[in-house]
């Protein structure tokens, strides 16, 4: 059993092991889940995917990808930040040179002193069904009803020693 960080190919079924699971799936889903998001629901006709230049950055990029290559009309660009990278400004104004669209699932977001991004939407809060009302028994879909869109998730920077 893996946590994170598969490959598509983990799945197939030429190389699956009988008893091989992923507790999170596989990289590719955040990126087919983010490329999916961006183009179909915020509209976005121009993006740059700012990722990891390891194993993880590269599935998720893969998966983006598969998705937008499904897409008509949508230009987009992928700037890899090298693994150890102290300071990402270069790579952050490589991507912003791109002009993209950007908004994120989470919805426009400020770089803040301490590295972090601080987003309008934090988090989501959903509405489940009940077993009656599922149409599988073990998962389904829940609807948005509100967001969050506090600071509460970060420390402030004074607290960070900034």
């Amino acid at each position: 059993m893996t946590t994170n960080g598969v490959p598509d190919s983990y799945f197939t079924k030429a190389e699956k092991g009988p008893y091989t699971l992923c507790s999170l799936g596989d990289n590719g889903m955040v990126g087919r889940g983010a490329a999916a998001y961006v183009v179909d629901n915020l509209k976005a006709k121009n993006g740059v995917f700012f990722l990891p230049d390891y194993a993880y950055g590269r599935f998720a990029f893969g998966g983006a990808e598969a998705i937008l290559k499904q897409r008509p009309g949508v230009k987009y660009n992928v700037v890899w930040s090298p693994v150890g990278t102290a300071d990402v400004t270069p790579f952050l104004i490589k991507a912003l040179e791109f002009q993209p669209d950007f908004k994120s699932a989470k919805g426009p977001a400020k770089w803040r002193v301490d590295g972090r991004p601080q987003y309008k939407y934090n988090s989501w809060i959903v509405e489940g069904k009940g077993p009656a009302a599922r149409k599988h028994p073990k998962w389904d879909y829940a609807k948005i009803i509100d967001v969050y869109a506090g600071d509460a998730f970060l420390p402030t920077v004074r607290e960070m020693g900034w």
